[in-house]
């Protein structure tokens, strides 16, 4: 189920957040992700995990500072945070609701959202569309009938695959995962799994919450622990376990 962790990070630093807060959860969070890391995002669950990808998606208002790629980002709103290579791409809790349009086609889904890489002069290039379409599809192993088979007619983890294409045609390269293997397959979670350690092989940096903590400890290069809407622990190598994290999830913290 769980690729072998091959360590792929360096030492360039692709998104820093200084001392994020939000009304509804978020105090003080500071961390800092590199190129080719995942970086896990632990706890007990409603302490400010999904508050903290809504933030950096730009889905809900925060203050402090964030910083992509070394330059300071200013992210209000999500068409902010997808920028091209230098934004942000996010795979959200809820795929029905927030990650798919149930009514339209995987090819619909795939390229809505990044159109203009289709469009010269005002033309939309169906050609250009295509290619993409079936790269996309046969890079992912999405099991559809055909291209314009409706999104809503497909598994749950071939829905969660056109999510990933979806956000992989964006270029943006750091990624949120939220939760992304709840309600999947196990054979499709593993495919996941792989697709996370291959794309920080690949220099993407990777944020990574899950509510299964055996996903974090296996997966994960480093965990955040987060309680009361803050960091309370950063785990990294042989502290990153399901004990280390709940230690840290109920008062007992300790740095790695």
């Amino acid at each position: 189920l769980y690729p072998e962790r091959v360590p792929t990070m360096t030492d360039r630093v692709a998104l820093t957040v200084a001392n994020l807060a939000s009304c509804s959860r978020l105090s003080g969070v500071d961390f800092s992700l590199r190129e080719g890391e995942v970086l896990g995002v632990g706890g007990l669950q409603g302490h400010g995990q999904r508050e903290l990808f809504q933030a950096l998606f730009g889905a809900t208002k925060a203050s402090g500072a964030i910083e992509l790629w070394g330059r300071p980002a200013a992210i209000g709103n999500p068409r902010q945070a997808l920028t091209g290579k230098d934004g942000i791409a996010l795979v959200p809790e809820d795929r029905r609701g927030q990650g798919l349009l149930l009514t339209k086609s995987v090819r619909e889904n795939l390229t809505l959202s990044v159109i203009k890489r289709f469009t010269e002069n005002g033309l939309l290039s169906r050609q250009k569309e295509a290619a993409l379409v079936k790269e996309m599809v046969d890079f992912l192993r999405i099991k559809a009938g055909t291209p314009e088979q409706l999104a809503g007619t497909l598994s749950g983890g071939n829905q969660q695959k056109v999510i990933f294409g979806k956000m992989l045609l964006t270029q943006a390269r750091v990624l949120l995962l939220y939760d992304p293997t709840r309600g999947v397959d196990v054979g499709t979670k593993g495919e996941i799994f792989q697709l996370m350690r291959d794309l920080a092989a690949k220099g993407y940096a990777i944020l990574f919450h899950s509510s299964d903590m055996p996903e974090l400890v296996h997966v994960a290069d480093r965990v955040l622990v987060m309680r009361n809407g803050r960091i309370a622990a950063t785990l990294e190598g042989e502290h990153i376990s399901e004990e280390e994290i709940l230690r840290a999830a109920m008062l007992e913290t300790r740095a790695a």
